[in-house]
């Protein structure tokens, strides 16, 4: 049986899965209330998911600095989508500071790991050589892979 900190597996499965439905019903309270103790846990998908609803003020008051924190805690385990939105936060500088090579990094971390979003903005920043230095090759590449993904920017 696999446990996490103490949790079986499956009960963490339903209370995120309870979590998302509360979610989608616009009951952010309850969301947070079943996402708040897995995050705690270190459930990556809960951290990001909390991070979300900090960045867009659902539940929680706004704040893009927070988000930022938790899109990172679960970017360093790994979570694409976390890799992504903190990428995105460098580029835009919302609750970072501006930093395109620190953009491109988790860039790469999510592109590799299929992240077709990622990989479509990867390609973009090596074609304008924004935190990468200017490659068409690689930036071709990235994009293709995107639109081999079925993303319709990079298609």
């Amino acid at each position: 049986m696999c446990l996490l900190y103490g949790t079986s597996a499956s009960v963490v499965r339903a209370g995120f899965d309870t979590g998302w439905q509360a979610y989608q019903r616009g009951d952010f309270s309850a969301a947070l209330e079943e996402w708040q103790p897995l995050a705690e846990a270190g459930d990556s998908r809960a951290i990001f998911n909390l991070g979300t609803m900090y960045d867009e003020g659902k539940g929680v008051v706004r704040d893009q600095d927070r988000a930022v924190e938790l899109w990172a805690a679960a970017a360093e385990s790994g979570y694409a989508r976390a890799q992504h939105n903190l990428a995105n936060a460098f580029i835009s500088g919302a609750g970072a500071e501006r930093n395109l090579e620190r953009a491109a990094h988790w860039l790469h971390a999510a592109a590799y790991q299929g992240f077709v979003k990622s990989q479509y903005t990867l390609g973009k920043m090596f074609s304008y050589g924004l935190g990468v230095p200017r490659d068409h090759v690689l930036a071709f590449g990235w994009i293709e892979k995107a639109a081999m993904s079925g993303n319709r920017r990079a298609e």
